[in-house]
């Protein structure tokens, strides 16, 4: 009978301890990304909450021009014929 065509117990066990290695790192990352999602979620929900202050301090003060630096601007330049 020839062995050589028959993996070895040696051979099935470094298989093994690889696949759980891959399955590790695999689930290292998973959870790598599923808390980079949550940071990236947190960071957008902060904007938004920013942007929605800063339009209702604009509201309260009376400020209903968004483009307040542009009116500014306008000053600037002379009229074209």
């Amino acid at each position: 009978m020839d062995h050589a065509d028959e993996p070895s117990v040696t051979q099935g066990i470094v298989t093994r301890e690889y696949e759980m290695f891959e399955y590790e790192t695999h689930k290292l990352r998973h959870d790598q990304l599923i808390r980079e999602a949550a940071t990236a979620r947190q960071v957008r929900q902060a904007a938004k909450a920013r942007r929605a202050a800063r339009r209702a301090a604009a509201g309260r003060s009376g400020q209903n021009d968004q483009e307040g630096t542009v009116s500014a601007l306008r000053s600037r330049f002379t009229r074209a014929a």
